[in-house]
C-alpha cells in the first residue's frame, strides 16, 4: 500500500485477508475473501498467517463472538471441521 496515494500493489499475506472476515459487510468481498483464504490456506511454517487465519475463519463460521466487553464467547455447541 502506497500511503501517499492509497493504492496497494500486489497481495498480502493470506492471513491478512482471512482476518479481514468479521468486518467485511458486502457479501460479493466475503466470498472473494473466503475464496482466496480456501486457495492459499496458510502451510504449517506460517505461523503468523496461521493465527490470522483461524481467527477469521472461526469468527466467520460463528465459532465465537465476543462479548461488549470484549469477554471471548465460544460456541461450544459446533462440532470441529476441517480448515481446509
Amino acid at each position: 500500500m502506497d500511503v501517499a496515494t492509497g493504492k496497494a500493489q500486489g497481495k498480502g499475506p493470506v492471513g491478512f485477508s482471512a482476518a479481514m472476515l468479521p468486518f467485511l459487510q458486502n457479501r460479493d468481498a466475503q466470498a472473494v475473501q473466503r475464496q482466496r483464504v480456501a486457495d492459499n490456506f496458510p502451510g504449517s511454517d506460517a505461523y503468523y498467517n496461521y493465527v490470522l487465519t483461524l481467527f477469521g475463519q472461526g469468527w466467520d463460521q460463528h465459532r465465537f463472538r465476543f462479548s461488549t466487553k470484549g469477554e471471548l464467547l465460544p460456541d461450544w455447541g459446533q462440532e470441529c471441521a476441517n480448515s481446509h
